[in-house]
């Protein structure tokens, strides 16, 4: 008799989970099935009592459910234990045991390119059951500090809790305090965000150029705070050291690709002493078909 297994979450639709369990039990000729099961918040009760009764073998937990699905286990293991949050259930006859196999999940990426987290300063937006295997990953690997975030500031208290009673030092901020991303070598969105297409819970404008940029979500590949990671331009020493070589008194022409960009190289030349700036539409070809003389000091592109 074939074996039968799910997902459940609300919202399930973007879930992979089942395309690549499918694909693995064909490939090693099992027997066994795979769906996704949408259980709205509120009614995961019942909707876990309606798969003990289908005989289920066994399910994942995604958003919302993996800090109240505890609630409903019979048995853990340490993991799950320690980090107070579930992603893997096994249903064996009617006795529910559960693991937590995301701490190591979200760890394997960062280990793969060779990212160090000890000693670093991390900002983590969010404070569900996946910031919770986070926080215990962060400790594991012994990070410096981490800042939490979220929209429910009790969440983010109680998971500071958390943090330090595995020996993380942690700080809860408001979202309104995090204007300046400089000092933060990892920021990680732990968060739903994006699943709908959502806009970036934070601004890029002011992050380090050096910093890791990780979002959990992964369906849509490329949420809009991936965009705007992707799409974040810094500026290399060599036009740093052009700036110093330029007459800062003649006029400076500039054209840049996206009006983000252009808005950000007129602030940095305006702090670095330039007076006159124009901000150039369509290149150089438009610039003088539309009349304008080509005696400028420098053309940045």
């Amino acid at each position: 008799m074939g074996k039968s297994f799910a997902v459940i979450g609300d919202p399930i639709n973007h879930s992979l989970s089942p395309i690549i369990h499918s694909a693995a039990f064909r490939e090693l000729n099992l027997d066994s099935s795979y769906i996704g099961y949408r259980i709205p918040k509120g009614e995961l009760e019942s909707g876990v009592e309606g798969l003990k009764k289908i005989k289920i073998n066994g399910f994942n937990v995604t958003i919302p459910h993996k800090i109240e699905m505890m609630k409903y286990l019979d048995k853990m293991d340490e993991s799950c234990s320690i980090i107070g949050a579930v992603n893997t259930v096994v249903n064996n006859e009617g006795i529910l045991k559960g693991y937590n196999t995301d701490m190591e999940g979200f760890l394997e990426p960062l280990k793969k390119r060779n990212i160090s987290i000890q000693n670093q300063k991390i900002l983590l937006i969010g404070a569900g059951g996946a910031a919770r295997a986070i926080i215990a990953g962060m400790s594991k690997e012994k990070a410096h500090e981490v800042d939490i975030v979220n929209r429910t500031t009790k969440n983010a208290d109680e998971l500071s809790q958390f943090a330090t009673q595995i020996g993380l030092s942690t700080n809860v901020r408001s979202i309104e305090e995090i204007k300046n991303l400089q000092n933060y070598n990892i920021i990680i969105n732990s968060t739903s965000i994006g699943l709908k297409n959502e806009p970036s819970p934070i601004s890029f404008d002011q992050v380090n150029e050096n910093s890791i940029i990780y979002d959990i979500v992964y369906s849509p590949m490329n949420t809009d705070f991936i965009k705007k990671a992707k799409n974040l331009d810094f500026y290399s020493e060599t036009f740093q050291n052009d700036l110093l070589s330029i007459n800062k008194s003649l006029p400076v022409v500039l054209y840049c690709r996206t009006n983000n960009r252009s808005t950000k190289t007129a602030n940095i030349l305006k702090e670095n002493g330039f007076k006159e700036i124009s901000v150039l539409e369509g290149g150089i070809t438009d610039w003088v078909k539309n009349g304008n003389d080509i005696n400028f000091t420098t053309y940045f592109e």
